[in-house]
C-alpha cells in the first residue's frame, strides 16, 4: 500500500512509518468502537476529537486546518470499521 501522491516515494521511510502509525491508530478507533457497539459515525467522531489524531495532523499538514486530512480520517476509520 502506498499512501498519497508521492509522499512515501519522495519523503522516504520515515513518512511511510508515519502513515502506517496513522492507519494503525485509525483501525484502533474502528475496532474499539465496533466492539463497544458504537456506530461507524461514532468511531469517526471519536477519532477526529482525539489528541493522537491531532498529533498526526500536525505531522502531516502542520498547523493548517486541512479538510482533506479530516476526510482521510473519516475514510480510513469508516473503511476499517466496515472491514472489521
Amino acid at each position: 500500500i502506498v499512501i498519497g501522491h508521492g509522499g512515501p516515494v519522495l519523503e522516504g521511510k520515515a513518512y511511510l512509518i508515519l502513515a502506517r502509525q496513522f492507519m494503525e491508530a485509525a483501525v484502533g478507533y474502528a475496532t474499539e468502537s465496533h466492539a463497544a457497539g458504537h456506530s461507524s459515525d461514532e468511531a469517526i467522531e471519536a477519532a477526529a476529537a482525539d489528541a493522537k489524531i491531532e498529533a498526526f495532523r500536525r505531522r502531516f499538514v502542520g498547523a493548517e486546518q486541512d479538510s482533506m486530512f479530516d476526510q482521510m480520517v473519516g475514510w480510513t476509520v469508516m473503511r476499517a470499521y466496515a472491514e472489521y
